[in-house]
């Protein structure tokens, strides 16, 4: 199953819709659901934009669409790990958080980002600005 028809670089989907048309799931997504003999999640995915808690999809598959505030933080900093050691300048990307973070998980994020080498990183707390894409 592939998921290489669209991409947002290294950054993973915030919701497996469009933000702007909820009832369009992103063509990738649906193309994996599709493959899985799994269409009947699709109605779920264009209201919540995300998988059901209890989809019954293999592992493997829920892990390839979860969403950017689904995946840890160690999920994110890997990611960045391993892509900034195939490049020469600083590599962007987003460690999501939800609101309930405190100062010193930002700080230990920014502390494991600088461990793993990474040039640089970003941390998003959810709520922290007024506009902010649609939370799920």
């Amino acid at each position: 199953m592939e998921l290489a028809t669209h991409s947002t670089g290294i950054e993973p989907l915030f919701r497996l819709t469009d933000p702007y048309l909820s009832a369009h799931v992103h063509p990738a997504a649906r193309s994996v659901l599709e493959q899985a003999g799994r269409s009947d999640l699709l109605g779920h995915v264009m209201i919540h934009g995300r998988l059901p808690r209890d989809s019954g999809l293999p592992a493997s598959l829920v892990v390839v669409l979860a969403t950017a505030t689904q995946i840890a933080p160690s999920g994110h900093l890997a990611m960045a790990a391993a892509v900034q050691t195939c490049v020469d300048e600083a590599v962007s990307k987003t460690v999501n958080l939800p609101a309930t973070a405190r100062a010193i998980d930002v700080y230990h994020i920014y502390l494991s980002a600088w461990e793993l080498a990474c040039k640089g990183i970003t941390v998003y707390v959810e709520g922290s600005r007024q506009a902010q894409p649609k939370a799920l």
